[in-house]
Protein backbone atom coordinates (compact mmCIF):
# COMPACT_ATOMS: atom_id res chain seq x y z
CA UNK A 1 0.00 0.00 0.00
CA UNK A 2 2.35 2.28 0.75
CA UNK A 3 4.35 2.16 -3.13
CA UNK A 4 0.49 2.39 -4.23
CA UNK A 5 0.38 5.71 -2.28
CA UNK A 6 3.76 6.72 -3.63
CA UNK A 7 3.10 6.47 -7.08
CA UNK A 8 -0.53 8.62 -6.30
CA UNK A 9 1.67 11.60 -4.69
CA UNK A 10 4.09 11.15 -7.84
CA UNK A 11 1.65 11.57 -10.55
CA UNK A 12 0.03 14.26 -8.54
CA UNK A 13 3.51 16.14 -8.26
CA UNK A 14 3.76 15.17 -11.83
CA UNK A 15 0.68 16.23 -13.21
CA UNK A 16 0.40 19.88 -10.56
CA UNK A 17 4.32 21.20 -10.43
CA UNK A 18 6.41 19.53 -12.89
CA UNK A 19 4.68 18.60 -16.47
CA UNK A 20 4.11 21.47 -18.73
CA UNK A 21 1.49 21.23 -21.32
CA UNK A 22 1.71 18.61 -23.36
CA UNK A 23 4.78 17.35 -21.65
CA UNK A 24 4.96 13.26 -21.73
CA UNK A 25 5.84 11.42 -18.04
CA UNK A 26 8.49 9.02 -18.65
CA UNK A 27 8.69 5.85 -15.47
CA UNK A 28 11.02 3.43 -15.10
CA UNK A 29 9.91 0.22 -13.09
CA UNK A 30 10.86 -3.31 -12.74
CA UNK A 31 8.74 -5.32 -14.46
CA UNK A 32 5.57 -5.98 -12.21
CA UNK A 33 5.91 -3.25 -10.17
CA UNK A 34 3.31 -1.60 -12.37
CA UNK A 35 0.63 -3.69 -11.23
CA UNK A 36 1.98 -4.14 -7.91
CA UNK A 37 1.80 -0.72 -7.18
CA UNK A 38 -1.36 0.00 -9.01
CA UNK A 39 -0.09 2.27 -10.93
CA UNK A 40 -3.02 2.46 -13.30
CA UNK A 41 -4.88 3.61 -10.60
CA UNK A 42 -2.77 5.89 -9.67
CA UNK A 43 -2.46 7.60 -13.22
CA UNK A 44 -6.23 7.64 -14.11
CA UNK A 45 -6.70 9.69 -10.22
CA UNK A 46 -4.08 12.87 -12.44
CA UNK A 47 -6.27 12.38 -15.47
CA UNK A 48 -2.98 10.36 -16.88
CA UNK A 49 -3.23 7.71 -19.65
CA UNK A 50 -0.81 5.44 -20.51
CA UNK A 51 0.29 5.83 -23.77
CA UNK A 52 3.35 3.18 -24.35
CA UNK A 53 5.01 0.31 -22.75
CA UNK A 54 8.03 -1.00 -23.58
CA UNK A 55 11.44 -2.45 -22.46
CA UNK A 56 13.87 -0.34 -20.89
CA UNK A 57 16.39 1.34 -23.45
CA UNK A 58 19.40 2.89 -21.72
CA UNK A 59 20.67 5.54 -23.94
CA UNK A 60 23.60 4.59 -26.00
CA UNK A 61 26.97 4.35 -24.83
CA UNK A 62 29.15 7.94 -25.41
CA UNK A 63 31.90 7.82 -28.05
CA UNK A 64 35.43 7.87 -26.78
CA UNK A 65 36.14 11.05 -25.25
CA UNK A 66 32.40 12.20 -24.94
CA UNK A 67 31.10 12.97 -21.49
CA UNK A 68 27.65 11.68 -20.33
CA UNK A 69 25.45 12.29 -17.28
CA UNK A 70 23.66 9.01 -17.47
CA UNK A 71 24.44 6.13 -15.03
CA UNK A 72 22.94 3.23 -15.48
CA UNK A 73 22.87 1.94 -11.88
CA UNK A 74 19.32 -0.04 -10.50
CA UNK A 75 19.75 1.53 -7.22
CA UNK A 76 21.39 4.38 -5.19
CA UNK A 77 24.27 1.47 -3.50
CA UNK A 78 24.32 0.52 -7.34
CA UNK A 79 23.59 -2.79 -6.53
CA UNK A 80 21.02 -4.57 -8.32
CA UNK A 81 17.80 -6.84 -7.21
CA UNK A 82 19.36 -9.85 -7.59
CA UNK A 83 18.46 -11.40 -4.39
CA UNK A 84 14.66 -10.27 -4.88
CA UNK A 85 14.79 -12.32 -8.33
CA UNK A 86 16.34 -15.27 -6.40
CA UNK A 87 13.72 -14.91 -3.68
CA UNK A 88 11.05 -15.32 -6.89
CA UNK A 89 12.68 -18.10 -8.57
CA UNK A 90 13.11 -15.78 -11.58
CA UNK A 91 16.31 -15.87 -13.76
CA UNK A 92 18.62 -12.88 -13.87
CA UNK A 93 19.13 -11.32 -16.92
CA UNK A 94 21.03 -7.59 -17.67
CA UNK A 95 18.22 -6.73 -20.32
CA UNK A 96 14.89 -6.80 -20.00
CA UNK A 97 14.27 -6.67 -16.43
CA UNK A 98 13.04 -3.01 -16.45
CA UNK A 99 10.39 -1.60 -18.43
CA UNK A 100 9.74 2.27 -19.12
CA UNK A 101 5.97 3.22 -19.54
CA UNK A 102 5.44 6.87 -21.03
CA UNK A 103 2.02 8.81 -19.88
CA UNK A 104 0.32 11.45 -21.06
CA UNK A 105 -2.18 14.18 -19.48
CA UNK A 106 -5.90 13.49 -20.80
CA UNK A 107 -7.08 16.40 -23.05
CA UNK A 108 -3.25 17.75 -23.71
CA UNK A 109 -3.06 16.20 -27.31
CA UNK A 110 -6.89 16.43 -28.02
CA UNK A 111 -7.53 17.27 -31.58
CA UNK A 112 -3.61 16.61 -32.71
CA UNK A 113 -2.22 13.50 -35.03
CA UNK A 114 0.60 12.32 -33.50
CA UNK A 115 2.95 9.81 -35.58
CA UNK A 116 4.23 5.92 -34.56
CA UNK A 117 7.42 7.51 -32.86
CA UNK A 118 5.41 9.43 -30.60
CA UNK A 119 6.77 9.63 -27.31
CA UNK A 120 10.19 7.56 -27.62
CA UNK A 121 13.24 8.71 -26.86
CA UNK A 122 15.46 9.78 -29.10
CA UNK A 123 18.08 6.85 -29.00
CA UNK A 124 14.50 4.73 -29.05
CA UNK A 125 13.85 6.45 -33.11
CA UNK A 126 17.78 5.30 -34.12
CA UNK A 127 17.58 1.60 -35.83
CA UNK A 128 18.75 -0.66 -33.11
CA UNK A 129 22.17 -2.35 -33.54
CA UNK A 130 22.30 -6.27 -33.97
CA UNK A 131 18.58 -6.28 -35.12
CA UNK A 132 17.54 -5.89 -31.84
CA UNK A 133 13.67 -5.19 -31.87
CA UNK A 134 12.29 -2.05 -30.08
CA UNK A 135 8.97 -3.42 -28.64
CA UNK A 136 6.53 -1.16 -28.02
CA UNK A 137 3.13 -0.56 -27.55
CA UNK A 138 1.50 2.43 -28.32
CA UNK A 139 -2.04 3.93 -27.10
CA UNK A 140 -4.61 3.77 -29.51
CA UNK A 141 -6.23 6.73 -29.28
CA UNK A 142 -6.07 10.23 -28.14
CA UNK A 143 -8.90 11.97 -25.50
Amino acid sequence: QLHSRLMKHLFHAVSNRWLGHRGLFYLTLVKGQYERWDCAEAASRSKFALLRRGEFNPPPAPEPGQNTYYVLRRHQSGRSFASRRRMLGQESTSQGDSETLVFYRCGDFAGTTQTEDFGMLPWEKMKPKGGRKLDLSIASSFI
